[in-house]
Order: structure tokens, then sequence, then C-alpha cells
């Protein structure tokens, strides 16, 4: 654009006009050869997101299983002791301890009912 019209070069609203016109026009360009019938193959492929959310794996816990999660974890914070509240509690936070193995396997049987095999 600053090749063809050097003027533009110290005039910022002129510029700005003529980039915006230029841009609008590349934009309409694009989306009416997009909708023309002798190119459906240029168009972009547009999927209804309510169409296939049901392919679309869900991250995360359903609310119900989220409640049911906080409750196991209040039980499980009461049954211990001091010391292994506060090791629950950096398990929980995903950090690295020692006798991370042997507190897994004492609150294991707490979250059986969330194994997903």
């Amino acid at each position: 654009l600053l090749e063809r019209h050097p003027e533009l070069v110290g005039d910022e609203a002129r510029l700005y006009r003529y980039f915006k016109t230029k841009f609008s026009s590349y934009l309409k360009d694009v989306l009416r050869r997009q909708e023309s019938q002798k190119r459906q193959f240029d168009k972009m492929a547009y999927e209804e997101i309510g169409d296939v959310a049901h392919a679309i794996p869900a991250g995360g816990l359903w609310l119900d299983d989220y409640v049911a999660y906080r409750e196991v974890l209040v039980q499980v914070e009461e049954a211990l002791s001091e010391a292994d509240r506060k090791q629950f509690q950096a398990l929980v936070r995903g950090e690295r301890f020692k006798g991370r193995q042997a507190l897994l396997r004492k609150v294991r049987p707490y979250f059986s009912g969330f194994d997903q095999g």
C-alpha cells in the first residue's frame, strides 16, 4: 500500500482509511469467493457445535460426581491423623513426598466408586 501511495507515509489518518478500506474489501472478497457455487471446495468447514457436542469428551467431573468427590475428601481428612492429613493435602495438590505410595494405598478404598475402569 505504501509503495503505491508514498504520500500516505506522513498522513496517518488517510493511511488508516486506505488500510481499512483495503482490508474490508479483502475480507468481503474472501467471503464472496467462499459462498460462490463454483468454489464450494474453497469453503471453510463449519459444524454447528450442538450437532457434534456428543462427540467431544467432557473434561473433568459432572456436578454430582464433583459433589460426591468433595464429600469423600472431607471423610478422608476426618479419618486421617494430623500428619497424614498434611500429607493428604500435599497429595491433592500433586506434590511429591516420602510415603506417598503408602498414603495412596491407605486412601484408595475411599475412592473406589470413582474408578473409570
